[in-house]
């Protein structure tokens, strides 16, 4: 597979999205086609996190994006992403920053992108982890515990215990 092609086809998310003075417009459009991108846009549903600006897609973000919480920047990632729709799309720590709202905003976007193109989620956050289809657990570089997240709970002592220390039960 070519360098080009690999490019088109697969996009990352990484938990630190570089942003740049401008508009969430701006930052969300680097380089693309606006009036193509726009529909694409359009398309994501986004109006949960666009409620969070007064000005829209229009809100001035700051130098180096410093208007923008960790999650809103991440949003402006994945969105960036999902533009040139890639057949893969690897989402690495790419939520961890988000409060709950932006994680639901997050999740939705990812589970209907996910039914027509691939999704690869990393999270140490097993809340986050618990939506997708199938799970690996990683230790050490190796696999060692696969599966929905349904069946981990039951049948991976591991998953469950790291399930167990990320969700305490309250008093």
């Amino acid at each position: 597979m070519s360098l080009a092609l690999y490019r088109r086809n697969v996009a990352v998310v990484p938990d630190q999205v570089k942003i740049f003075s401008g508009t969430l417009a701006d930052n969300v459009l680097i380089g693309r086609d606006s009036t193509e991108s726009r529909e694409r846009i359009e398309a994501l549903k986004l109006g949960p996190f666009l409620s969070r600006f007064e000005h829209g897609w229009a809100t001035a973000v700051g130098e180096d994006g410093r208007r923008l919480s960790g999650g809103e920047r991440q949003v402006v990632g994945l969105i960036r992403a999902l533009i040139d729709e890639p057949a893969v799309l690897l989402v690495d720590e790419g939520i961890n920053s988000a409060d709950v709202e932006l994680t639901g905003v997050i999740m939705d976007m990812l589970v209907a992108y996910a039914k027509a193109h691939a999704v690869l989620l990393i999270s140490h956050d097993l809340r986050v982890l618990i939506h997708v289809d199938h799970l690996y657990l990683l230790e050490d570089g190796r696999i060692v515990s696969q599966g929905s997240p349904q069946a981990l709970l039951s049948s991976s002592e591991r998953f469950s215990k790291l399930w167990q220390i990320q969700n305490p039960k309250l008093p």
